[in-house]
């Protein structure tokens, strides 16, 4: 399994995501990369984001842990990031 997460349905104005993202990532074990995606000329988030955790049995944790909860009035939706979606976002 991959250690990298995709996170949907974030909000797109929380000017401490990164942080905040973190704080609740970590509660499942060691974040090592958060990445959010963000609009190329205006700067504001797009609403997803990928989370890299330390292993894959952390990545499962925090998919239990976190999928489908409340975080900042919106209900996240985090699964295993696929091929496609990591390479097309992270290469920019």
């Amino acid at each position: 399994m991959n250690s990298r997460l995709y996170v949907g349905n974030l909000p797109f104005d929380i000017i401490n995501l990164d942080s905040d993202l973190e704080e609740l990532f970590a509660k499942n074990g060691t974040v090592k990369l958060i990445n959010i995606m963000k609009d190329e000329n205006s700067g504001v988030g797009r609403g997803f984001a990928f989370v890299e955790m330390m292993n894959a049995e952390e990545a499962a944790m925090a998919i239990q842990s976190i999928n489908q909860k409340k975080f900042m009035g919106r209900i996240l939706n985090v699964s295993i990031a696929s091929i496609n979606s990591q390479s097309r976002f992270l290469s920019k």
